[in-house]
């Protein structure tokens, strides 16, 4: 690793920083040198805020500036919107030189961005670490690109592939230390998924409670809205929540749904649920849901994986054999080798006693 990577290497770790409080942006560091020392940093830290290279710029010594190198993970925006454009404020600034990490997706900037600062007699050079720059914004990525959420699907399993027991017992498969990391992940996405069997059997809260961290929104899926038939202590756990459904006849006069601020969304029936690929639209441009999380159960991640869905798969595997018991994937049948989904491994880590294996389309 040369010494711009390994710049930018700190750039990108700034830049992770930002996780959960900057979607639907995406997530930016900067970092400026002169005579090969920084002289300051910063990073996009909420959304609607300052940008990285202006909190990084308005953070130096302006007489520092002059001649200096900047550089940033994802090309310098040159629009006007929640805030100024940063390629104003970098030619301003005197900067002599600019390394980027990749070219940003959004036709807004796409490459015009570095034009403007080559016009303006700044160096500008680009592809530093592009590919880890490219997996960081991966969800940023897919929403400029396909006005859709990316797509995690998350299970915890026991050796033989089973996500509960055969009586249906599923809490705890997994180790502690796997669902602190859960909890870390939900606080970094913008929603998390269920289905209306997980909804009914565990009253998930799909909150963060094992660390710090602003709580995702609740999405479930069930298709005639059973998870309203409990009596309102059982179904407190719904408030706040965004049902998605093909029959919305019980939500008609409903003062529970409206005591508690739930949304019910109707959509067409596919294979008597809502279609997913609605869902996937619907949520991305009416609630705002740049990244999401499925977390199950095994129908719902069944249909991901049978319609290609996910964009990223990540399974904890406990050191443990339950001999029989509901499969992870119960729901999908690729009767031939040629038919089987296929994932690239990316990462393989031990956490706590179990095993977490990511995968990536």
């Amino acid at each position: 690793m040369n010494l711009h990577e390994k710049i930018m290497s700190d750039v990108l770790d700034l830049a992770k920083k930002g996780k959960g409080n900057v979607s639907p942006n995406p997530l930016v560091g900067c970092v400026i040198t002169k005579n090969g020392k920084v002289i300051s940093q910063g990073f996009h830290e909420k959304f609607g805020e300052a940008h990285a290279e202006r909190k990084a710029i308005l953070a130096a010594d302006k007489s520092e500036l002059d001649g200096a190198e900047l550089y940033v993970n994802l090309e310098p925006c040159c629009h006007h919107g929640k805030t100024p454009p940063c390629t104003d404020l970098i030619i301003e600034s005197k900067i002599k030189k600019v390394f980027v990490g990749m070219q940003d997706p959004n036709p807004l900037v796409a490459g015009k961005g570095i034009t403007q600062l080559i016009s303006a007699g700044i160096e500008v050079e680009t592809g530093i670490l592009e590919k880890e720059a490219k997996f960081l914004n991966r969800a940023f990525i897919k929403n400029i690109t396909k006005q859709e959420p990316y797509v995690i699907l998350k299970m915890g399993i026991s050796l033989d592939g089973f996500i509960a027991t055969s009586t249906g017992e599923s809490q705890w498969i997994t180790c502690q230390e796997s669902r602190k990391q859960v909890h870390k992940l939900r606080a970094e996405v913008d929603a998390v998924l269920v289905g209306k069997n997980t909804a009914v059997l565990d009253k998930p809260q799909l909150n963060v409670r094992h660390i710090d961290g602003r709580d995702p929104k609740k999405v479930i899926i069930d298709s005639h809205l059973k998870v309203l038939d409990k009596s309102e202590e059982e179904k407190s756990y719904l408030k706040d929540a965004i049902i998605y459904c093909i029959d919305d006849s019980k939500a008609l006069e409903n003062h529970f749904i409206d005591e508690n601020n739930i949304k019910i969304k109707k959509l067409n029936e596919v294979q008597n649920r809502p279609s997913l690929n609605e869902l996937l639209k619907d949520i991305y441009s009416n609630e705002k849901i740049g990244m999401l999380l499925v977390e199950g159960g095994a129908e719902l991640a069944s249909s991901f994986i049978e319609q290609d869905l996910a964009d990223e798969i990540l399974i904890y595997i406990a050191p443990m054999i339950l001999g029989n018991g509901k499969n992870v994937f119960a729901g999908f049948d690729a009767k031939q080798l040629a038919n089987a989904k296929k994932f690239e491994v990316i990462n393989h880590q031990k956490i706590g006693d179990d095993v977490l294996i990511q995968m990536v389309k």
